[in-house]
C-alpha cells in the first residue's frame, strides 16, 4: 500500500525527490517481480528442510529483483515499446518493430 500511495504522489509536482526512486523502481519492476519471484521461493522451499534461513531468503530477494529487473528490461519494455497494428493487402498481422537482439550488434 505504501508503494502504491509513493508513486501516486511521485506524479504530482513537488513529489520527484530522490528518496522515492528505489520505490518507483520497484514499482516499475513489480509485475516482472511478481512473475518471478514465487518460483524461486517455491523451489527453495521445497527443496529446504524446514523454514528458509535468513541469508537463503535474502539472496532469493536480491536474485528476483535481478531477474525481474532483467525481465523488465529485455521483455517488458521492448513490447511496450512495439507498435502492432493490421496493416497490408489481407489485413495481415505484422510487427513493426526491430528486436530487440538487434539493438546489441
Amino acid at each position: 500500500m505504501f508503494c502504491h500511495s509513493v508513486v501516486i504522489l511521485r506524479a504530482h509536482v513537488g513529489f520527484d525527490a530522490p528518496v522515492f526512486r528505489p520505490v518507483t523502481w520497484v514499482g516499475d519492476i513489480s509485475y516482472s517481480l511478481y512473475l518471478v519471484h514465487w518460483p524461486l521461493f517455491a523451489l527453495a522451499n521445497h527443496m529446504w528442510i524446514g523454514d528458509l534461513p535468513l541469508p537463503v531468503t535474502l539472496g532469493l530477494l536480491i536474485a528476483s529483483l535481478v531477474v525481474a529487473w532483467l525481465q523488465y528490461s529485455l521483455v517488458e519494455q521492448p513490447v511496450h515499446k512495439a507498435r502492432f497494428g493490421f496493416t497490408g493487402q489481407g489485413q495481415r498481422w505484422r510487427w513493426h518493430y526491430r528486436p530487440w537482439s538487434s539493438r546489441f550488434l
